[in-house]
């Protein structure tokens, strides 16, 4: 996953998202569908080196995403403007 994060550096945290996705969605089919033991253990490792670098660039991307104050609670998909019960001043 730390390949993807040098990637987001590169290109943008929205392509190294993006790109992985796409790839995990075309490689999931691949390893689902079998009863061979070795493609389902080289897709489960592609899938996890692909798919899995959206878990990786998340935080990174929330960070850049939301304010100091109320960034906890994005990290944990809570939507900011409802938390408190009132709209929080720096989202307006």
């Amino acid at each position: 996953m730390g390949w993807w994060g040098f990637v987001g550096d590169k290109i943008g945290r929205g392509l190294a998202i993006i790109i992985p996705a796409i790839i995990g969605c075309f490689i999931a089919p691949l390893y689902l569908t079998t009863t061979d033991l070795t493609w389902i253990t080289v897709g489960f490792a592609l899938q996890g080196a692909f798919a899995g670098a959206i878990y990786g660039l998340r935080p990174a991307c929330l960070t850049e995403r939301f304010p100091t104050e109320v960034r906890v609670l994005a990290l944990v998909g809570i939507d900011p403007r409802c938390a408190h019960g009132k709209e929080h001043p720096e989202l307006n």
